[in-house]
């Protein structure tokens, strides 16, 4: 090999060295703005556990944390194994799933972004926790969570207030599931999934969640929820546009098959105005849209409701 091309050769090889120092320093920078863009433009930044974090301990939280990217169906932690880090659910929707000895899962519950994923309790895990849809977890080994927690009480009372509010909502729905069927249970959840409504205008819903999800959520097979959607749009009270996109266009009469409480329902009928109908606790469809109202009178009373059934 003649000099001058020793000489190349070894200018290549430091180039590309200096190539990759710098592809490094400029992956570190943009990381450490990564991570701070992330905590500002967070869905749970304000709310749930980070939302009960005051400004000098959110800092400390979000330089231990790990943030990680989950497409739907992507297991975060599996039943039985060990309970080795705590995630705060940054985007989407995470399901607690238990798995029985013959292999079932069952949906026993979905998680809102700010709540907590596993639980900070147990070394080994009593469910798993899967991506229900696309999601984001902000992951800290349990061990520095546990550091942190002894250091700031704070942080400890936080976990407690945002774990013990999860476990109030699962023991809602199990209340409200009890004594419904399948016709009841589907249209109370969707209910519980219409926002504010302002001058009583029907909303359009995407369901986020896949059907054999909420099939499992709703305690039936996928089957009988395609008959009991089919069921509630042949009724009048939904229109099923696509199998994601459900139009809500009678709110009263869907709050009728949902079995709803009998003052609620009566407030509704006495006022179109649904805009005092406060969004439900167990919501996690988007509304895509807010529709001119029908023209057609909302039935002023449950006999006149029933009458119109009758009929029908």
């Amino acid at each position: 090999m003649s000099m001058v091309a020793c000489l190349q050769n070894k200018w290549g090889m430091r180039r590309r060295r200096l190539h990759r120092l710098g592809a490094i320093m400029i992956h570190t920078i943009h990381s450490a703005k990564f991570a701070a863009d992330n905590c500002a433009t967070c869905e749970g930044h304000t709310q749930g556990l980070c939302g009960l974090l005051d400004e000098l301990l959110t800092p400390r939280v979000r330089s231990e944390a790990k943030r990680v990217h989950y497409e739907p169906g992507d297991e975060l932690a599996l039943q039985g194994e060990p309970s080795e880090r705590i995630g705060i659910l940054s985007s989407g929707l995470v399901k607690i799933v238990m798995i029985t000895e013959d292999g079932e899962h069952h949906l026993l519950q979905l998680l809102r972004p700010g709540q907590i994923v596993g639980d900070p309790s147990r070394s080994e895990n009593a469910f798993s926790w899967e991506a229900a849809t696309r999601a984001e977890v902000c992951w800290i080994n349990r061990e520095t969570f546990a550091a942190i927690a002894r250091e700031h009480p704070q942080l400890c009372k936080a976990c407690l207030t945002v774990l013990g509010d999860q476990l109030e909502e699962h023991r809602l729905w199990v209340a409200a599931m009890r004594g419904r069927n399948a016709i009841q249970r589907i249209a109370f959840w969707l209910v519980q999934q219409v926002p504010d409504c302002q001058d009583g205008r029907p909303a359009v819903l995407r369901i986020t969640l896949p059907r054999r999800d909420l099939a499992s959520l709703l305690d039936m097979t996928g089957e009988t929820l395609c008959r009991g959607l089919r069921h509630l749009s042949d009724r009048g009270a939904i229109h099923l546009h696509t199998s994601d996109r459900v139009e809500i266009r009678d709110l009263v009469r869907l709050r009728l098959f949902a079995r709803c409480e009998a003052d609620r329902v009566c407030e509704v009928l006495s006022s179109q105005d649904l805009s005092r109908i406060p969004r439900r606790r167990f919501a996690v469809s988007q509304t895509l849209e807010a529709l001119e109202p029908r023209p057609a009178e909302l039935p002023r009373s449950m006999t006149a409701v029933n009458a119109g059934r009758a009929r029908s």
